[in-house]
């Protein structure tokens, strides 16, 4: 991590940064972002912070002065240097960075994928990492940022909405190490609740108790699915971050292994996320349709009608959930 470390400070030396994430923030992508730029700021760097689209509601407070702007929202497009969080590679920006950014040419891309591309000039990889913004805690402690009540709320939320409020495998004792350091260091578990866990607009819970109604589950119950129209999107008024925890409900239902929330996100074009509890890959599952993400959660994209494409994908899903517990079955 030092060697990392002296290669990241050399190539921001004298240098204009852009700090950038993937498409459809959540809570790392946004902890990360703010974090990052707050503590380069600090530091004296001049930094800009972009994602393409807009921070869901839910996690507006760690952004109240808008230090992230949509990359189009810029006057000035001459940076140097850009740093690329929580993205497995630069397709995930949903923006042509190289095309915006034409004078960039350092790469740091700091990430906690197994399925990163190391697209960067300096790839700073720990797949254990239970989040993004762990990685980050000691990115910025070894750059001896003082970490204020700010930077500390970003790094909470990035890690609390990463593991799950610390319940996925990939919690270690290091993340609860972190979390406690980052609670003395000022992060308000008060106000991190009520803006990311109970802030839920009407009209989310609605749709949500539609989409519950039309739940679906295999017939040996390991895998369990929901969906949503175009259509029930528009009519709801929703948005991405509305849609963050659908995919959570079937998961938590008994003998279920497998969980997908298949999303219209337009008119022929859908986008799957996938949860998996203890025995099956969801990187296997996201592969089989050229996605990928963590062992627990993943997703892909895919075009097509929803009807259509449902059927195709839950043939494939099952396929897969049968191979692995045939696997499993051989290797008793």
């Amino acid at each position: 991590m030092n060697n990392h470390i002296h290669k990241i400070l050399e190539a921001l030396k004298d240098q204009k940064i852009l700090i950038t994430s993937h498409r459809d923030p959540d809570g790392d992508c946004l902890g990360s972002t703010v974090a990052m730029t707050l503590a380069l700021q600090q530091l004296g760097y001049e930094v800009t912070a972009v994602n393409r689209d807009m921070i869901p509601y839910r996690y507006a407070f760690l952004d109240p002065s808008g230090i992230i702007k949509t990359p189009h929202a810029l006057s000035d497009y001459d940076h140097q240097v850009a740093i690329v969080l929580d993205a497995s590679d630069l397709l995930r920006l949903g923006y042509d960075m190289h095309a915006l950014f034409p004078h960039v040419k350092t790469i740091i891309n700091i990430d906690h994928h197994m399925s990163n591309q190391l697209f960067g000039d300096i790839n700073l990889i720990k797949v254990k990492a239970a989040a993004n913004c762990e990685i980050l805690y000691d990115v910025l402690t070894l750059m001896n940022v003082v970490v204020n009540e700010d930077i500390a709320n970003a790094l909470y939320v990035g890690i609390t909405t990463d593991t799950g409020s610390f319940k996925y495998e990939a919690t270690s004792s290091k993340t609860l190490r972190i979390a406690a350091s980052l609670i003395d260091h000022g992060a308000d578990i008060n106000l991190i609740r009520t803006n990311v866990w109970e802030n839920e607009p009407f009209n989310r819970i609605l749709a949500l108790s539609e989409v519950l109604d039309n739940l679906k589950i295999s017939e040996d119950g390991r895998l369990s699915w929901i969906k949503i129209s175009q259509g029930a999107i528009l009519k709801h008024q929703l948005t991405n971050g509305d849609l963050e925890s659908f995919v959570d409900y079937p998961r938590t239902i008994t003998g279920v292994e497998v969980a997908l929330f298949i999303k219209e996100i337009e008119e022929g074009f859908l986008k799957v996320s996938i949860r998996t509890k203890s025995l099956v890959d969801a990187t296997k599952i996201a592969g089989i349709f050229g996605g990928g993400g963590h062992k627990r959660a993943a997703g892909f994209k895919i075009k097509g009608d929803l009807l259509d494409q449902e059927a195709h994908i839950i043939e494939k899903v099952k396929q897969e959930i049968d191979r692995e517990f045939s696997c499993m079955d051989l290797s008793m």
